[in-house]
């Protein structure tokens, strides 16, 4: 009897470890992009931070011998760029939105000077994604008050999600799960 409930006990805990596999959902996104002088060779060296408007969050990169950058794991809003370089006026780039899962593309282009001079840019994120070939969206607030809920249930709001389908992972557990 006790051999048979260490049994259970293993496949369960294999199963809990890796089993069952859940897609994490992510509330964050990337800003990414590639850092240029007016001529379009790349820049080095050249630092990009992300500040997001509301909180003053500050996250940096280093562009990359190729000129790229990338910030990843930012919350959700919107953000200012500055990308500052060694011999380059300093850029600014205002009003990147920030949605889940979608990456916004940044690139910045410098102008020789000093790091006194400022450029400032309003930035507008290009509706499609082409950094990846992953479908997701923002429900807004407006939408969730205007749906009827059953039971007040958040999955329900997979179902105007596209891509989205339901997984069998949790069912035991009796949790109602999506994977896009």
């Amino acid at each position: 009897m006790k051999r048979k409930q260490t049994m259970w006990l293993i496949a369960a805990v294999l199963w809990l470890l890796g089993g069952g596999r859940a897609h994490a959902q992510t509330t964050t996104a990337t800003i990414l992009g590639t850092v240029t002088d007016k001529s379009g060779a790349t820049v080095a060296g050249a630092t990009v931070t992300a500040r997001n408007t509301q909180t003053n969050l500050t996250r940096s990169a280093i562009s990359s011998e190729a000129g790229e950058y990338r910030i990843e794991f930012l919350p959700v809003a919107t953000y200012d760029l500055e990308v500052s370089g060694r011999g380059f006026k300093k850029a600014v780039l205002k009003g990147i939105v920030l949605q889940v899962s979608v990456d916004a593309r940044a690139d910045a282009q410098l102008e020789l000077g000093d790091l006194s001079d400022v450029v400032t840019v309003t930035a507008e994120v290009p509706l499609v994604n082409t950094s990846t070939p992953e479908l997701g969206r923002t429900i807004e607030n407006a939408e969730i008050t205007n749906l009827p809920l059953v039971n007040r249930s958040v999955y329900t709001l997979l179902d105007i999600t596209p891509e989205s389908r339901e997984t069998t992972t949790a069912s035991c557990l009796g949790i109602r799960s999506r994977e896009r």
